[in-house]
């Protein structure tokens, strides 16, 4: 029994993740033979059919279609209303891939995962009954600092037009990550109801534009934080918003609070349930 890892088995660690992280991240098109070998193998670990057909979709959105014309037999219409994800994840399953791998390099006695380990080569798999059917890899995965990111466009894009928008590892509407800093409009923050989402358009804005354009004014001030009085027009009006540093990564953030918080700390014990300043933003 292993109860605690030596020194060159942690050290080993960093490895497995550049190594699986690239395999998780990978591009281009999926090798055709070595696709047709594991639907076989996976088919007879399912204990289907041996010799499924193996069909290629060009990113999720095809290959749903494709799963809803076999089953239904007529295709979708509209949106992807009623999607369900594949069976297996492939190539999102490296991480846990990569955990076994891991775990065997370093001498554990593992049963054989091979099913799962090298289902990391191909795009997500929906097994049917007699029908393998193999998702592409994206076109482009676009990365910064290791999380997905693109300022001016999607950050994954798979060839049948599906697209994921990220802005600092978080997923964003494409609304915000397409358009340029200086065309948002620094209201549209109160439109944003996750809060992660909300820091990334302060983030883009910036800080400074949002309450110049909002005309903010100070209520209170303590160290990094502020709280602001924030005229949000129409039929919301003036409301205290709580501006923050966030201590971990260095990013603003700009808190809706109650009308009835007068000063920071008000805002923090509201926000918080306690006057305690974080040491971390959630």
């Amino acid at each position: 029994m292993i109860t605690e890892l030596t020194t060159d088995q942690l050290a080993h660690i960093p490895e497995i993740v550049v190594e699986f992280r690239e395999r998780g991240l990978k591009t281009g098109r999926i090798d055709r033979d070595r696709a047709s070998a594991y639907a076989k193998r996976l088919f007879a670990f399912l204990k289907r059919t041996p010799d499924p057909k193996v069909m290629f979709a060009e990113g999720p959105r095809e290959a749903w279609r494709m799963v809803c014309e076999h089953i239904a037999g007529s295709p979708i219409e509209g949106s992807l209303s009623g999607f369900v994800w594949p069976y297996l994840d492939g190539q999102f399953m490296a991480g846990y891939a990569g955990w076994i791998k891991f775990w065997r390099d370093i001498g554990l006695d593992l049963p054989n995962t091979s099913i799962i380990e090298d289902v990391i080569e191909f795009g997500p798999i929906y097994p049917l009954e007699d029908i393998c059917l193999f998702v592409e890899h994206p076109e482009t995965i676009k990365m910064k600092d290791g999380r997905l990111h693109c300022d001016g466009g999607p950050s994954v894009a798979y060839r049948d037009g599906t697209r994921c928008w990220s802005l600092n590892g978080v997923a964003v509407p494409q609304w915000l990550a397409e358009t340029e800093w200086d065309k948002l409009d620094p209201a549209r923050f109160a439109e944003i109801p996750n809060v992660e989402v909300r820091r990334e358009f302060v983030r883009k804005v910036g800080i400074e534009r949002i309450c110049e354009k909002m005309n903010t004014e100070v209520l209170d001030r303590e160290g990094d934080y502020e709280l602001l009085l924030v005229d949000l027009k129409g039929t919301t009006g003036v409301w205290p918003y709580l501006k923050m540093k966030n201590p971990s990564i260095g990013c603003w953030h700009m808190e809706c609070v109650s009308r009835d918080c007068k000063t920071v700390r008000d805002a923090i014990q509201f926000r918080n349930g306690s006057g305690l300043k974080p040491q971390v933003l959630t």
